[in-house]
């Protein structure tokens, strides 16, 4: 296990946390989602509240292949539907979020969807947790962050798992088309988490 197990940091919920939460996260917006205040399909609200507890046992596990594992699954559970090829339909549905930004091109961030996927199904089908790497998990803590974020930022218009897929295929539509995008709104927004040495160590 010797540098797949990290240091746990305890969750204060205090006036820095709150703060964050109010201008930047999501969690006042799920406890209104659990309250019945988002008018969503059912299936759609236990799937983004099982994601949610997913995101959640990722941040407190010290367990590098498990964390990125919970993380994994949380984005599958948000974006994919039982007859998708995940490996096909991950990058595709999160390009329809982020694919507009700068890091999408510049950091390939189709190809190490794809890699981590792959990470992912070693780890569970092979159980090789040697394939799993720091890399992967804080590349999936983005991606699951942002996705997170505009789903609760556009609850309106996500209101089920089908409406977020036909989101997703008209503006691969737009793409393929060459025309001018305008499936995707204007709020929709990219986080880039930033990280320090310490978040890249394991002990």
């Amino acid at each position: 296990q010797m540098g797949l197990v990290g240091r746990f940091q305890e969750l204060f919920l205090e006036s820095r946390w709150r703060n964050f939460q109010k201008n930047y996260g999501f969690i006042y917006k799920l406890i209104d989602l659990i309250d019945g205040r988002f008018r969503v399909g059912t299936g759609w609200k236990n799937d983004i509240v099982n994601a949610a507890s997913l995101a959640g046992q990722s941040q407190s596990s010290n367990d590098l292949p498990h964390a990125f594992l919970w993380n994994m699954i949380a984005i599958e559970t948000l974006l994919t539907q039982r007859s998708d090829s995940y490996s096909t339909e991950l990058p595709k549905r999160v390009e329809a979020f982020i694919g507009w930004t700068t890091n999408w091109s510049l950091d390939d961030y189709s190809t190490r969807i794809k890699e981590a996927y792959s990470a992912r199904c070693s780890f569970v089908h092979a159980g090789k947790l040697e394939k799993i790497t720091i890399d992967h998990l804080l590349f999936s803590d983005t991606l699951l962050f942002n996705i997170f974020i505009n789903i609760f930022n556009h609850l309106d218009l996500f209101t089920s798992k089908e409406a977020l897929v036909e989101f997703s295929n008209r503006v691969e539509a737009e793409k393929i088309l060459g025309i001018d995008a305008r499936v995707r709104p204007k709020t929709i927004s990219y986080t880039n988490l930033r990280y320090n040495e310490k978040d890249c160590k394991t002990v």
